[in-house]
């Protein structure tokens, strides 16, 4: 087996911070283009998106972690952290996909966030989202137990958040008795980011998994 040294292990780390990275920049799109949506805006949102190919950075990561993790240098507890960034990789690609799915559903529908409430709720899940992905982010460069602990611990109080701006805006649209086609898309895009923000916790679970699992 190829021998390989620590330098490669911090590389690898720093290029999964570098994805996630560019999935908070993408998602801070979809949040201004809520709060001023029209063609121009979804034509510059999807530039956005369309600027790094995550599966095909993911790709790469993933080869190098797999190279890494055959490494007869490796350690065990390096192995562990390796492999959850491996498993971090795959929830990422469907983040990436979820995000693109929102700024669809939202193109040709920019009329329903003219109202100030959808426009304030649907803002508002994006804000949460962007947190949990930065939270996310700090999760992957902490060895600290007690800072990864805290920080998960955030991300599960922002999830109770959006939970409940979803429940809200719900209620808000029922209300209104409105069953157009428009309202049908935001509800569309909106469980699309709630998947994106339970794939976001879902990484810094994974991330964290080493340092709670002392076998």
């Amino acid at each position: 087996m190829a021998k390989c040294c620590s330098n490669e292990i911090k590389e690898i780390k720093k290029d999964l911070k570098n994805v996630l990275k560019i999935l908070i920049n993408n998602n801070k799109s979809i949040k201004e283009l809520i709060n001023d949506c029209n063609d121009e805006n979804i034509k510059k949102t999807k530039k956005q998106l369309n600027k790094h190919s995550i599966s095909e950075l993911s790709q790469t990561l993933d080869k190098n972690i797999l190279k890494a993790i055959s490494c007869e240098e490796t350690r065990k507890k390096d192995i562990n952290k390796l492999v959850s960034y491996l498993k971090a990789t795959s929830e990422i690609v469907k983040i990436a996909l979820n995000t693109r799915i929102v700024v669809n559903k939202l193109e040709n529908s920019c009329s329903i966030l003219e109202d100030k409430s959808i426009k304030k709720f649907s803002a508002g899940i994006y804000s949460q989202i962007i947190k949990i992905l930065e939270n996310s982010y700090d999760i992957i460069e902490f060895d600290n137990d007690d800072d990864i602990s805290d920080t998960y611990n955030e991300i599960i109080l922002l999830e109770d958040k959006i939970d409940n701006i979803y429940d809200s805006i719900n209620r808000y649209i029922i209300s209104k008795n409105d069953t157009s086609l428009d309202v049908e898309k935001i509800l569309t895009a909106l469980r699309e980011s709630e998947k994106v923000a339970n794939r976001a916790a879902g990484i810094a679970s994974i991330i964290r998994y080493p340092y709670t699992d002392k076998k």
